[in-house]
């Protein structure tokens, strides 16, 4: 189930549900709704859009409000980008959604325009009965970072990597990563000025930056981060 990206007009979403057999409005609306993901201007919005059409008054109005800001809810907290940079939109795809998550995923996903659907694949031997797990956030981070971007899904990650025994190894590799990833972003950039502010150290030459290069790709393979992480490293 696609549904394009529809963050600015609430009219677009209404029209692409209407389009989802039951089935598949089912699956979409009994997916997880996180509200604070939705704008509370948003409200007004559909009150104002759904007020203009008769069969819409008193308190079926605001049912109805509210049913679509459920919906919207849902959206935002469910969709994926369609293409690392989100060419083809955003969408929500039943059955990747109920993928949980994990700091150190055993599967990565991706969209196939040509078939038009969210492609799971993994990255590592999975054992049979294990869970398969993604990563909704950035992994070149340190456990708070990762905590602050996993709270609009309203859980606190126990994953491996957050609370298991070698939780500790794990978090001083993290930050090796962000500082490592941080500084190469600089050096690339080319800016004195940046490279100046930069709080970790920046490369100061080709040489430099291949080392620098070359630990991340030992650090994530430590971490068993060899999804994307890995291979845009």
């Amino acid at each position: 189930m696609v549904l394009p990206s529809t963050e600015k007009n609430s009219l677009d979403l209404d029209k692409e549900l209407e389009k989802l057999t039951s089935l598949q409005y089912h699956n979409f609306s009994d997916l997880s709704d996180r509200k604070s993901t939705v704008d509370p201007t948003m409200r007004h919005l559909i009150r104002h859009r759904l007020s203009a059409e008769k069969q819409y008054q008193g308190s079926i109005l605001d049912l109805a409000v509210e049913d679509e800001m459920k919906l919207r809810a849902v959206f935002n907290t469910n969709s994926v980008m369609m293409g690392a940079r989100k060419q083809w939109g955003s969408g929500v795809f039943a059955l990747y959604s109920r993928i949980n998550h994990s700091c150190i995923p055993n599967v990565q996903n991706s969209y196939n325009a040509t078939i038009g659907k969210e492609v799971v694949h993994a990255i590592r031997d999975i054992s049979k009965g294990e869970e398969l797990l993604t990563s909704y956030v950035h992994n070149l981070r340190t456990r708070e970072q990762r905590g602050e971007a996993l709270k609009p899904y309203g859980f606190k990650c126990s994953c491996e990597a957050c609370i298991g025994p070698e939780a500790e190894e794990h978090e001083a590799r993290r930050q090796r990563l962000f500082e490592i990833d941080q500084a190469i972003a600089t050096w690339s950039r080319g800016n004195p000025l940046l490279t100046m502010l930069s709080e970790t150290p920046v490369p100061k030459s080709d040489a430099q930056a291949l080392a620098f290069a070359e630990e991340l790709v030992m650090l994530l393979k430590k971490e068993g981060l060899v999804g994307m992480d890995l291979a845009s490293a």
